[in-house]
């Protein structure tokens, strides 16, 4: 039997050759769903730890897809996708608190600059402490709140 282009060697259920689309077995669709989950769940633990918070995104967009083929092949084929509603879920949350964080970053992007550029003049503890409480009043002007509304202690900077 010769494999055209584009398809499996592994026939799916009905025994016809497979499509190249997705988990083809029920064991397939039950990994694929689970492998959704651990994702989305590395994207959203991920998030909290500073330097991997990088890979995030990247966990959140694998969890996604993987989730969507195993639900796919699930109706396609009557066999359970267990995690894979939650893998998608996770990853949305994971995809969107990247956006969020991304956008504000880039709207603060002048405040954060002259943070940093007060912090590298510091000589001294006290003068890092009137930095962040600069970053705090002009985070407060530049979302219109009022002013001693934002501690610097509580700043994640």
């Amino acid at each position: 039997m010769s494999i055209e282009p584009g398809q499996q060697a592994r026939p799916d259920p009905e025994g016809r050759p497979g499509t190249g689309r997705g988990p083809v077995g029920p064991q397939d669709i039950e990994r694929t769903g689970r492998r959704a989950l651990w994702l989305g769940l590395a994207a959203v633990l991920l998030m909290f730890i500073p330097v991997l918070s990088l890979l995030s995104p990247v966990c959140a967009v694998a969890a996604l897809v993987f989730g969507v083929r195993a639900r796919r092949a699930s109706r396609r084929t009557g066999n359970p996708a267990p995690g894979a509603m939650p893998g998608i879920v996770f990853g949305a949350f994971g995809v969107a608190f990247f956006v969020l964080g991304f956008i504000g970053q880039m709207y603060l992007l002048n405040e954060i600059r002259t943070y940093d550029q007060c912090r590298r003049a510091a000589n001294t503890i006290e003068d890092e402490r009137v930095c962040k409480e600069r970053l705090a009043r002009d985070i407060e002007k530049k979302f219109g709140l009022e002013e001693g509304t934002l501690k610097p202690e509580n700043l994640p900077l």
